[in-house]
């Protein structure tokens, strides 16, 4: 699937919640369309196993190669267990950003270990947990987009928080993450509802297309699928990857943030 495609029909998906003329559409979207726009494993629920708490200290690295180790020995066991030969096979471990630094450091410790054992080669990859991966991508959107001066410019992400009182939203994320990530999404949701209203001509929410119309009132699911495809495709080229002003329908949209 192309991303154009792929970017499509994350629209639909959010046209849908808020415009009642597209929930007639999201039906026609197969399911197993959807689930490839989630990365591989995550539409699956996971199988929890509770390790012991280790009393050791993350800021001692001599403590830190002590959890790598047991981490070995614990998942020999575990494959010995099972009646498999673990060989080669690497385990993927991560945590905070302060323990992906630790554990990094304790493996190039190791590094001229023996056996894969010992310099933890099977201990691959190190990564953080989504949280974090989700709130430091949330600490990028605020640093490249939120400017706290632009309370006056129309259709600014501190603009907006502002005409919609959300007092919560600011630019410290690490105290404010749960109100800034609900605000991120209803700040691009409402630039996605105002790009489809413009490009369907539709005067609010609750109307229906004046152009760009469906050719029958009676589609088949083919003909829908058809349809809101290739139309959210063209929103897509328009708007998401416009290149200047020109190729906007509308060069300037007066923002009404979808409240969630």
């Amino acid at each position: 699937m192309t991303t154009c495609k792929k970017t499509a029909i994350s629209l639909i998906k959010v046209a849908a919640n808020h415009i009642p003329f597209f929930k007639n559409y999201q039906d026609v979207v197969p399911e197993n369309v959807w689930n490839e726009l989630t990365p591989a494993g995550l539409n699956q629920k996971n199988h929890v196993i509770p390790l012991p708490v280790l009393h050791r200290n993350e800021q001692k690295y001599d403590e830190v190669v002590d959890i790598l180790d047991f981490y070995e020995d614990f998942l020999t066991e575990c494959y010995n267990s099972a009646g498999v030969d673990r060989g080669t096979i690497k385990t993927h471990i991560g945590g905070d950003p302060l323990t992906r630094e630790r554990f990094s450091g304790a493996k190039r410790l190791r590094a001229g270990g023996l056996s894969a054992k010992e310099c933890f080669e099977r201990l691959s990859p190190i990564t953080f947990e989504m949280f974090h991966l989700l709130m430091n991508y949330v600490k990028l959107i605020f640093k490249q987009v939120y400017n706290v001066n632009s309370t006056g410019e129309l259709g600014t992400m501190k603009c907006e928080a502002t005409r919609i009182f959300r007092t919560s939203v600011n630019e410290n994320v690490n105290e404010n993450y749960d109100a800034d990530k609900d605000f991120i999404v209803s700040y691009v949701d409402a630039y996605i509802v105002e790009a489809v209203m413009d490009y369907f001509g539709m005067d609010d929410p609750l109307s229906s297309p004046a152009r760009h119309c469906p050719l029958s009132q009676t589609q088949t699911k083919a003909e829908k699928q058809s349809w809101v495809m290739m139309e959210f495709c063209e929103i897509v080229k328009n708007y998401v990857w416009a290149k200047d002003e020109k190729n906007l329908y509308s060069k300037s949209l007066e923002l009404n943030v979808c409240e969630r």
